[in-house]
C-alpha cells in the first residue's frame, strides 16, 4: 500500500471523527436546549400545594386516588429527574435485546417529559433515541452514533396521542 494510500485513508478517517464530534456536540446542544425548554415552561406555571377544599372538577375515582397518594398543603413536584438502565428489544421481530441507559425529565407544570436514551449495538455502536412531549406535541428521534439522524418524527396526531399517553401512564410514579 503506497504513502498516498495510506494518507487518504488517514483523511477519510479524520473526517469522520470530526463528522461524528461535531453531530454529537449539535445532538447534545439540541438535547439541553428541549430540556432547558421544557423546565422554562413550567417555570412560569403557578406550582402550588396539594389541596384538598378547592374543588377541582375530578372523577371521583381520581380524587379519591390523590386523597390516598398525596397529603392536603403537600408542595408539588416541579420538576423529576430520573435514571435508567436496563435491556430493550429494538424490534418486535427479533429476540435480542440490548443494554440502555436513560436519563427522563419530567416537568408536571408543563406536562411534559424528555426521555434520552442510548442504546447499545453490535460493534461498540450505539443509538441514540430522544422521545419528547411538551406544548402538546410529540416527537421522536434516532442518530447512530449520537451524531447521525436516521429517523426522526414530531407533531402527528398519532405520536402526540401516544405521547401524551406515555405522560399521563408514568404520572403515577
Amino acid at each position: 500500500m503506497g504513502k498516498w494510500t495510506l494518507f487518504g485513508l488517514g483523511v477519510i478517517v479524520l473526517i469522520i471523527v470530526i463528522a461524528v464530534t461535531v453531530g454529537r456536540a449539535r445532538e447534545t446542544t439540541r438535547v439541553n436546549r428541549l430540556i432547558d425548554g421544557l423546565i422554562d415552561r413550567g417555570a412560569v406555571l403557578d406550582v402550588s400545594v396539594v389541596d384538598f377544599n378547592s374543588n377541582l372538577g375530578l372523577p371521583p375515582p381520581v380524587s379519591r386516588y390523590f386523597k390516598h397518594v398525596l397529603a392536603n398543603d403537600q408542595k408539588l413536584i416541579e420538576i423529576l429527574k430520573m435514571h435508567q438502565s436496563g435491556m430493550l428489544r429494538t424490534s418486535t421481530n427479533t429476540d435480542t435485546w440490548s443494554p440502555f441507559t436513560a436519563e427522563q425529565v419530567v416537568v408536571p407544570p408543563a406536562t411534559g417529559f424528555i426521555w434520552n436514551a442510548k442504546v447499545e449495538m453490535p460493534l461498540g455502536t450505539h443509538v441514540r433515541v430522544l422521545d419528547s412531549y411538551s406544548a402538546g406535541v410529540g416527537a421522536g428521534r434516532v442518530s447512530l452514533l449520537s451524531a447521525v439522524v436516521i429517523a426522526s418524527d414530531s407533531g402527528e396526531s398519532e405520536l402526540n396521542s401516544a405521547s401524551l399517553q406515555r405522560y399521563l401512564a408514568e404520572a403515577v410514579w
